[in-house]
């Protein structure tokens, strides 16, 4: 006799819809996710992962581009610096460091800013509208 004797056990659905509960918190994290760590993040999470990684491609290109205009500027005071051979105060390295970012006016850096802000903008408004659209459904 192999046949199960104990009906008394409930039988468990075997439905394919997700628990409602587990999309929340999946959907929020997403909302936190592109909010807080990186453009595309929340994509990821919830499995749109071509808009995500376009996201995550764009914000990281233009990010490079900062860190190594960072780098070069900071060289270029470091240089500054060892040929004068005087150590200058807090104020004005700040100085220096922003007339080397700012102070040309580069549009290449005010380009990066706006695609660094913009893809964070649309990374957290798309993840926002996903949750509302999956809300009301």
């Amino acid at each position: 006799m192999n046949a199960k004797t104990n009906s008394a056990e409930p039988s468990k659905p075997e439905s394919a819809q997700p628990n409602k509960k587990k999309n929340m918190r999946t959907e929020n994290n997403a909302v936190l996710a592109s909010t807080l760590l990186f453009p595309g993040a929340g994509h990821i999470i919830l499995n749109k992962r071509v808009v995500g990684i376009c996201l995550i491609a764009v914000a990281g290109l233009a990010f490079i581009v900062l860190a190594y205009d960072a780098f070069r500027i900071t060289q270029e005071i470091t240089q500054e610096i060892l040929m004068s051979g005087a150590i200058p105060n807090v104020f004005v390295l700040r100085d220096m460091i922003y007339d080397g970012l700012l102070g040309q006016d580069s549009p290449r850096f005010k380009t990066c800013i706006s695609v660094l802000i913009g893809t964070w903008l649309i990374g957290i408004i798309d993840t926002l509208r996903y949750r509302l659209k999956r809300k009301q459904a």
